[in-house]
């Protein structure tokens, strides 16, 4: 009797082994079948553009299931044009399971808007997201993209801490990275010097800090600074003409007879068939994104 009884204890921890078992299976496949109603449900609602109420769909969902949707989240959010939000959503989760593709999406998104220059910086800032190849084009195609603009004045030196010296009818001005003038003075004639500029005007010199702001009266002229080396992009010369290459690849075509260097925020002036133009590289409008 006693050894009938011995056989009891581990038969019935078997059979309640195997129910918890069972009822385990149960509930995963319950899970399973309900996250791929969920999922055809959202396939239907992002495929037909209906984002809003993708993304409410999903909110609504508990915690652990949520996470499961994230790359249908962050697509519902690129889609919605939310794109800052989408960054943020996909650099605070650390185990977003589609890294990758997820990038590839917010990248693409800025391009088609057209802004080159937040789909330069996400794409500097992420690069270990995308396979190197893929990394690589998608860095000369944006830094290639271009505008080009009559401009009436014409390039004399720069750059000095992001300002150079153009030069119009009415003299000679100072102008920032963007292109954009410090001022609407005009001086016979600006030089760069340590800690700003010399200004002249009826025979006075006049000093301007680094913003093309009044200094006062110079007493005597001062050493005047050479051009900045190129910065980021190195110019060439083919036949002549000058032209812009990045990393030994070429951006901008050996076109033009003279070309100044590249400002930090990705302007440069050039001269062809003796007219003037800005050249305006809009994926560096917020800089390069190098140190």
């Amino acid at each position: 009797m006693i050894r009938g009884r011995r056989w009891v204890y581990p038969a019935i921890l078997i059979v309640v082994t195997l129910c918890l078992t069972l009822v385990s299976f149960g509930q995963a496949r319950a899970r399973t079948q309900a996250r791929a109603q969920v999922e055809e449900e959202l396939s239907i609602l992002l495929g037909e553009g209906f984002y809003k109420e993708a993304l409410s769909k999903i909110q609504g969902l508990k915690s652990e299931d949520r996470s499961f949707f994230s790359f249908h989240e962050l697509t519902a959010l690129v889609g919605m044009g939310n794109l800052n939000r989408a960054e943020n959503f996909l650099d605070r989760d650390r185990d977003f399971q589609q890294k990758g593709e997820g990038s590839q999406l917010i990248f693409q998104a800025w391009k088609e808007k057209q802004a080159y220059d937040r789909a330069y910086l996400f794409l500097k800032s992420h690069q270990a997201d995308f396979p190197q190849e893929d990394y690589r084009g998608s860095l000369l195609d944006l830094l290639r993209k271009q505008r080009v603009f009559p401009c009436q004045s014409a390039f004399q030196t720069g750059w000095f801490d992001g300002v150079s010296i153009l030069r119009d009818k009415q003299g000679a001005y100072l102008v920032d990275g963007s292109g954009q003038g410090l001022n609407f003075d005009r001086y016979e004639e600006i030089r760069p010097i340590q800690g700003g500029f010399m200004a002249k005007r009826k025979d006075y010199w006049v000093r301007l800090d680094k913003r093309g702001r009044f200094g006062g009266l110079m007493d005597e002229e001062e050493r005047i600074l050479e051009e900045e080396k190129d910065f980021f992009f190195e110019r060439k010369q083919s036949q002549g003409l000058w032209g812009f290459d990045y990393q030994g690849k070429p951006i901008l075509p050996c076109e033009y007879e003279k070309l100044s260097p590249l400002s930090p925020k990705g302007i440069a002036y050039g001269q062809k068939e003796g007219a003037w133009y800005r050249i305006v590289f809009p994926a560096l409008s917020q800089g390069t994104g190098e140190s």
